[in-house]
């Protein structure tokens, strides 16, 4: 049975990475996956992009983006909506906060829009495995979801994305690199 990850899963990536969040490449160009979070997980944030990165996603995530205005404004969204629609793959680092970011709705529709079903997941970390107060939001259910756990074809327990619809799952590795 797969599970979800947990913070402390996460911050024992960032133990073992040592993943900072420093200026990144100002290009678009080569970004494979839009990162979304809310900024009230920045302490979990490196995790995230540490493991994403560590198979094989080149990740673009707005604290890193050097261009994006400092507050937000007009070219605050246009800026998003082009490193989305430019990224193939999507990401929704999903915890507690979610709900009270006014960005993540807006993101995870353009996403949807551009990508559809099959080019967007849920990254969901909660305070333990058996915490899902995060799916009573009917429409995260429409998503695939990033989860650890035995994969058919594999050795041991994996991070794969799983389509908890039709119980099927690829390599994060594999779907990271489309």
């Amino acid at each position: 049975m797969p599970t979800y990850a947990t913070h402390s899963d996460v911050q024992g990536i960032i133990a073992k990475s040592l993943r900072s969040l420093t200026a990144a490449d100002k290009s678009l160009a080569n970004k494979t996956l839009f990162l979304s979070h809310s900024s009230r997980d920045a302490g979990l944030l490196p995790g995230a992009l540490s493991m994403l990165e560590g198979h094989g996603a080149s990740v673009y995530v707005d604290v890193l983006d050097q261009e994006l205005p400092k507050d937000p404004c007009p070219a605050t969204a246009e800026r998003l909506k082009s490193a989305v629609v430019a990224c193939p793959r999507f990401v929704l680092f999903l915890t507690s906060n979610t709900a009270d970011s006014v960005w993540i709705p807006w993101e995870l529709g353009l996403a949807d829009s551009a990508r559809g079903h099959d080019g967007v997941a849920l990254l969901p970390v909660c305070a333990s495995t058996s915490d899902t107060a995060w799916t009573r939001r009917e429409y995260l259910d429409l998503y695939q979801r990033v989860v650890w756990g035995p994969l058919q074809g594999e050795t041991g327990n994996v991070w794969f994305v799983w389509d908890h619809h039709k119980n099927t799952g690829t390599a994060l590795s594999k779907w990271c690199r489309p």
